[in-house]
């Protein structure tokens, strides 16, 4: 199908212009398109038709866009692009391995700077905060992925068998630092499916963060993109990113950047629960080890050139379940500094949920 009919099927007016279009180097294609009369661009993205599903798609979309209005209203600096419903009531369309989308283009937007890492922080505090309001508003109780499954039926499975292939030797030492997470994940992974429930990006690191100029909030806006493949989970999985910078973990052997970063979240989020506090190790390195065995049942199928990428993200994503445990006790001292206290959380007023306090957001 051309794209001109792709559109038409998300009520797209004629006359678009295609400004560009593009494969990522996950070989994911997407474009860039400009209605002639009004000047109003769109970004065309798409998804693997493997994962997630239409049923997904459209129950994370609407959370999304809900999410999104609530970061309006308040003038926070913080953006995200509303999906726009195809007319089938679907917010995606499937053509060929793919699932097809559409949402505003930023104009103006330029990657987030390193220096913007701060400003991450916080965008995710926000985000998480008004996608909690979302969920909530919603009566949405369902979890989207349960580790207590996830563990053995596939991270498991699918890290076993890379050390049968070329990542198993690549990894060296490390392989020892996946038979104790997956030790740990007989054990434990049930207790991460009980923590509170948040909207998460599963992605947030700052390939996926634009900076936009925003004067009316006065400081410089920031842009979330890519939230497609959200999650309704734990929060701490989000954390990741704070943690490794990006899939390359730039920021990993950092622990004050870590720290630094969490406090800037924190300004604008609630704190910790207990449990919470209690489990962040082990949530970075499920984490870790999610995207370990994703990289892993990727790698056989990918190009040549492509294979490079997932060794490097796969390697990366060890180092991390084995720096978790090199820096536990700082872990565990920084979790503690940013656990809530019951009794400044009741002092607050803030409309609960199911005893759940929601922080405000900054003033606008």
């Amino acid at each position: 199908m051309s794209l001109p009919a792709l559109l038409a099927e998300f009520g797209m007016p004629p006359g678009l212009v295609v400004e560009r279009q593009f494969v990522t180097a996950l070989g994911v294609p997407k474009a860039v398109v400009r209605v002639a009369d009004s000047g109003e661009r769109w970004f065309v993205g798409s998804l693997a038709a493997s994962w997630p599903g239409i049923e997904h798609i459209d129950a994370m979309f609407p959370l999304l866009n809900d999410t999104g209005a609530s970061l309006a209203t308040v003038r926070c600096g913080v953006a995200l692009g509303r999906y726009r419903q195809a007319r089938t009531g679907s917010f995606a369309v499937q053509r060929g391995a793919h699932h097809h989308f559409v949402r505003p283009f930023f104009d103006g937007s330029v990657a987030a700077a390193p220096g913007l890492r701060s400003a991450q922080a916080w965008a995710l505090a926000l985000f998480h905060e008004h996608g909690w309001r979302a969920l909530h508003a919603a009566g949405r109780g369902g979890r989207g992925t349960r580790y207590a499954q996830l563990f053995p039926e596939w991270i498991q499975p699918q890290l076993a068998a890379a050390f049968e292939s070329g990542l198993g030797q690549a990894a060296g030492p490390l392989r020892a630092t996946l038979a104790a997470i997956a030790q740990r994940g007989a054990r434990e992974a049930h207790l991460l499916d009980q923590l509170p429930l948040f909207l998460t990006h599963a992605d947030f690191q700052g390939k996926n963060i634009l900076s936009l100029p925003d004067a009316d909030a006065g400081q410089p806006g920031i842009a979330i993109i890519d939230a497609e493949t959200a999650q309704v989970q734990s929060r701490l999985f989000d954390f990741y990113f704070l943690l490794m910078g990006d899939d390359g973990g730039s920021l990993l052997e950092d622990f004050a950047a870590f720290r630094a970063l969490l406090a800037a979240y924190f300004e604008h989020a609630r704190g910790l629960t207990g449990d919470e506090a209690r489990l962040l190790g082990f949530a970075l390195q499920a984490k870790a080890a999610t995207i370990a065995a994703w990289t892993a049942s990727e790698y056989h199928a990918a190009a040549p050139g492509r294979r490079q990428l997932y060794k490097t993200w796969f390697l990366r994503a060890l180092r991390c379940i084995q720096v978790v445990d090199e820096r536990a006790a700082a872990l565990r001292d920084a979790a503690e500094s940013f656990r809530a206290s019951p009794r400044c959380a009741a002092a607050a007023g803030a409309p609960t949920v199911t005893g759940y306090t929601l922080a405000a957001g900054p003033a606008s």
